[in-house]
């Protein structure tokens, strides 16, 4: 019945955008110039988002990148309750709309936030690899 309490969803948005504030801030894994334009970018493709919902397979690249990397919901844990009556599995999904939506979007943004700030290093020097900006300097 967390889903009904309206409080309990705007409380874990609240402090899981403030971890990713944090995080931020701190600079090891991602600067404020990665989560401004992982904000910017998850805000302008947040329409085709809300029009992919209950897809079973994403068809934009948000999406892909989430089902891609297990971050986004399981599909096939989602098909598999279809023995239930239609009216459970609507109450049961809309108890729960609220804090999949919240996760959804911060998700979203630590995952855009951290591939802005990884860059692939093409060998020459060092070994190839994918390398944050902070390993690129401590390198050089």
């Amino acid at each position: 019945m967390l889903g009904v309490n309206i409080f309990s969803v705007l409380v874990g948005g609240a402090d899981a955008l403030t971890r990713f504030t944090k995080e931020t801030l701190n600079h090891k894994y991602l600067t404020v110039r990665d989560a401004l334009t992982a904000i910017y970018g998850v805000l302008t493709r947040l329409p085709a988002a809300i029009l992919n919902i209950g897809n079973p397979i994403p068809n934009t690249k948000l999406g892909a990148l989430l089902h891609h990397f297990g971050i986004a919901k399981n599909y096939e844990a989602v098909f598999s309750d279809t023995r239930k009556g239609r009216l459970r599995r609507i109450i049961g999904n809309m108890l729960m709309g609220p804090f999949s939506m919240i996760d959804w979007f911060v998700n979203s943004l630590l995952l855009r936030a951290h591939m802005n700030h990884v860059r692939f290093y093409d060998g020459g020097e060092f070994a190839t690899g994918f390398y944050t900006k902070w390993q690129l300097e401590r390198m050089f």
